[in-house]
């Protein structure tokens, strides 16, 4: 009787923390056009977006930070990460930052999955699904999560983002488990 009472206290407590598994943490991110923002761009670039740290305020120029990835001058940035197995990804958490300075949130930012690293399927677009909690640009300097919901198993999780300006910043990548 014990037993039954203790596993069901703690079942729904097992299921959350599940489901908030981060499953990108600590995987290694493979860039198509390497990070060229000079005034955040280190040796841990490649791991940046999946160590775990992100800005936490608004009004902090994430493209100081030396734990974020940044470009400049590129109309299109892409990149991927190999989660190392096939796993049931049900929400995608990406935290980026813009709003003054020329650094403007991406006109598009797909999301691509595969389970081979050769054929990707589209998986979704952050920037339409977040569209009405987006700032508008001048308004003020925005740290923001963008989210999707997703419903796909995956090894390989791509990104393809429009830039709009001159710039794009991120400095987290969450794939939370399905």
């Amino acid at each position: 009787m014990r037993f039954y009472l203790i596993s069901t206290f703690l079942l729904p407590i097992l299921l959350c923390m599940a489901q908030t598994e981060n499953l990108a943490l600590g995987k290694l991110v493979s860039f198509e056009q390497k990070p060229n923002y000079p005034h955040c761009m280190d040796n841990g670039d490649a791991y940046d977006l999946t160590d775990g740290k992100y800005l936490q305020h608004d009004g902090v120029k994430m493209w100081m930070q030396p734990g974020s990835v940044g470009w400049r001058s590129y109309a299109t940035v892409s990149w991927s990460i190999d989660l190392g197995e096939m796993l049931p990804l049900g929400e995608l958490r990406y935290h980026t930052g813009a709003g003054l300075h020329g650094a403007r949130w991406p006109l598009a930012l797909y999301v691509l999955v595969s389970r081979d690293g050769q054929n990707f399927a589209f998986a979704g677009e952050l920037i339409k699904e977040n569209y009405s909690r987006l700032p508008e640009y001048n308004t003020g300097l925005y740290n923001l999560w963008l989210k999707l919901s997703l419903n796909v198993e995956a090894r390989y999780v791509s990104f393809v983002v429009k830039c709009e300006g001159m710039f794009h910043f991120v400095d987290e990548i969450e794939l939370l488990r399905g």
